[in-house]
């Protein structure tokens, strides 16, 4: 509450700090639709998507949001963190709209060339083929690129943010610098058709920021899964286990993996080692024993750690199989 004095007299002004419209919010500005709540970009009422990118109708649209891209984190002697982004390029968003448009978008993370050091460049690729013909629209740090020639590609970018407006195609998306994306696609009917877009069955307007968005294809691949490590779904396994996991982090393939190493060092007591992605989402809606997760885990982990990620990949099928349960959607071996 602001109390002010003027030469008419004394008012009172009620001021809603948690809730302000374009303003920075914890590093960030707010986009339109959406406020800041709790230090949160968050979509107002009625809007759906990620308050930092983008923010549409809930009635009539869904968005998908991509935080940048599958990467490991490297510990070096002083136990300092840094990341490593891998080239790599995934898919987060197909689907098909009214007026003929198939869309596709893919995020694709490249070595910039001519640099006698590894560093790496993200862009988004909004790829449509409408009437035969597949035209590709870039957003990067450099702005749009496009070599579109039957759709209309409106630039609306501002400060700070690459946008673009495909009305022909009811696609809008959005891209940051460091590497965010959001693609905002029409909601069909009354609810949404299968894979329509990435993470738009059932999300909120409230989500936070770190749950928007749905893992990517890449990070359901079983090598980012095991890296990936969860700390806080943990539960301390037998000493055998721990044990075995330790040999298998020991294995050429997984050596120089810092931090499996750190998930399994007698610091963390292994109790790090459940992973939050290939077996949590089954294991959880099944009565199945810890040891049996634990066991298929280190047999799975000791495959990959050899080298043998196809061999890996099996156990992994198994394990679903056990439970009667399907890898989550997007989930590829090789």
């Amino acid at each position: 509450m602001r109390i002010w004095i003027s030469l008419f007299g004394i008012g009172i002004v009620l001021i809603n700090y948690n809730r302000v419209r374009g303003q920075p919010c914890q590093g960030a500005v707010c986009v339109p639709n959406a406020s800041c709540v709790d230090n949160e970009c968050r979509c107002d009422p009625g809007f759906t998507g990620e308050g930092r990118f983008l923010c549409e109708p809930t009635a009539t649209r869904c968005v998908c949001a991509a935080y940048g891209d599958p990467h490991t984190i490297q510990y070096d002697t002083m136990n300092r963190a840094t990341t490593q982004l891998l080239p790599c390029n995934y898919v987060y968003s197909i689907y098909a709209t009214a007026g003929g448009c198939l869309i596709t978008a893919v995020v694709e993370t490249m070595e910039r060339p001519g640099e006698p050091y590894k560093s790496f460049v993200s862009r988004t690729a909004i790829t449509v083929l409408l009437g035969g013909v597949s035209q590709t629209v870039y957003l990067s740090g450099a702005g749009v690129q496009s070599n579109a020639s039957n759709i209309i590609v409106t630039d609306t970018s501002v400060p700070g943010t690459v946008s673009i407006d495909i009305p022909q195609c009811l696609t809008k998306a959005n891209f940051k610098p460091f590497g965010a994306t959001a693609i905002s696609a029409p909601k069909v009917g009354s609810g949404f058709l299968p894979n329509l877009c990435g993470n738009c069955d059932g999300m909120r307007n409230d989500i936070p920021p770190i749950f928007a968005a749905q893992p990517t294809r890449q990070e359901r691949d079983i090598a980012f899964s095991l890296r990936n490590l969860a700390n806080q779904q943990a539960a301390t396994p037998e000493g055998s286990i721990c044990t075995n996991l330790k040999a298998s982090v020991a294995l050429p393939n997984c050596a120089s993996d810092a931090q499996l190493a750190r998930a399994t060092s007698v610091q963390n007591g292994c109790g790090a080692i459940f992973p939050n992605e290939v077996f949590l989402q089954c294991a959880t809606t099944a009565s199945l024993p810890s040891t049996a997760v634990y066991g298929a885990y280190r047999n799975c982990l000791n495959l990959y750690c050899s080298g043998n990620t196809a061999g890996a990949c099996v156990i992994v099928a198994q394990l679903y199989a056990g439970l009667s349960c399907t890898p989550p959607p997007g989930y590829t071996c090789p």
